[in-house]
């Protein structure tokens, strides 16, 4: 008895027309027309709206300045006075010491200080930031 030969081509036969078959089926099926979408945008257009701007009264800007001067004076005052206590601590050492030469300057810078503190307490009093507040307040 003769045997026969093995077909080795068989089974890659197979898978090829089988993955041939496959593809022409896939390509024959699917669906080649090209969709278009549309949509309906509506566009709106603004329309300009008048806006009221509120505007600070005159009386409170000249308030808001008289603030800020009496602000600014009453910061100078502070370092006059630290610089004060600072001379009146000298002071007293020098006053324990019996020390009548420094005592005396420090007498005149204290002096100078005071002055100082007038000058600005003037512009305190005499600030018209009273006035100006009450005005602004009045347009409220």
């Amino acid at each position: 008895m003769t045997t026969k030969p093995k077909r080795r081509w068989a089974l890659p036969l197979t898978g090829a027309v089988a993955l041939v078959l496959g593809i022409t089926v896939g390509a024959a099926s699917a669906d080649t027309t090209e969709r278009v979408v549309t949509d309906t945008v509506e566009v709106e257009v603004p329309v300009e709206v008048p806006v009221e701007v509120a505007t600070l009264p005159s009386e409170c800007l000249d308030a808001l300045t008289a603030a800020d001067d009496l602000i600014l004076t009453s910061a100078t005052m502070i370092e006059t006075m630290s610089h004060g206590f600072t001379l009146a601590g000298d002071a007293v050492e020098a006053a324990a010491a019996w020390d009548h030469a420094t005592m005396d300057a420090i007498q005149v810078e204290l002096e100078a200080i005071l002055s100082e503190m007038n000058a600005a307490n003037a512009l305190i009093t005499t600030s018209d930031y009273p006035a100006s507040r009450d005005a602004c307040r009045g347009h409220q």
